[in-house]
């Protein structure tokens, strides 16, 4: 969040406010090998993450928060595609 959307987004377009939006997926189905993945984190431990670090990192003019969205896969959608 500081990097990419206070520090190169933010700053770059002379801007004060920034909304940093993350998917969560809840999903087992990717590959466990993938070290890209971030740890899994339940949905409210995320948005409490991401609003911890849009509090820490608004200061100096600049104001952030974060939105974490639900759009993970229904259960029942992995059950039903065999």
């Amino acid at each position: 969040m500081r990097t990419q959307l206070r520090d190169k987004y933010i700053r770059k377009a002379s801007a004060s406010h920034g909304l940093y939006l993350v998917g969560w997926f809840n999903s087992d189905k990717g590959d466990p090998n993938d070290n890209r993945l971030p740890p899994k984190l339940s949905l409210d431990e995320m948005k409490l993450d991401f609003a911890k670090q849009a509090k820490r990192l608004t200061k100096d003019g600049v104001f952030l928060e974060s939105k974490v969205l639900d759009i993970s896969f229904p259960t029942q959608y992995f059950q039903n595609t065999g």
